[in-house]
C-alpha cells in the first residue's frame, strides 16, 4: 500500500497543530507576558497570528488574547 505525502500532511496537520497550542497553553497559563502573542505563535511554528488564533480558538474555545487574559486576571495581574 502506498499513501500520498498530501494525506500524511493532512493527518498529521490536526495532531501536531493541537501539539503546538497545547504548548501555547502552558507558557500562557505561567502568567508569563514577556513574549507577545505574535511572537509566541511564530516560535510554536504557525505561519501567522491569523492561523494561530484559529486554531487556538477551535481546541481552547476562546483567543489566544482572551486566554491571557484570563490567566492574568485570575492571578491579579
Amino acid at each position: 500500500r502506498s499513501y500520498s505525502v498530501t494525506g500524511v500532511q493532512t493527518c498529521a496537520l490536526p495532531i501536531l497543530n493541537q501539539l503546538r497550542i497545547n504548548e501555547a497553553r502552558k507558557i500562557l497559563s505561567t502568567g508569563n507576558n514577556e513574549i507577545p502573542l505574535k511572537q509566541l505563535c511564530s516560535k510554536l511554528g504557525f505561519n501567522s497570528y491569523s492561523t494561530f488564533n484559529d486554531a487556538f480558538k477551535k481546541y481552547v474555545k476562546v483567543t489566544p488574547a482572551a486566554y491571557q487574559n484570563k490567566v492574568n486576571e485570575l492571578r491579579g495581574i
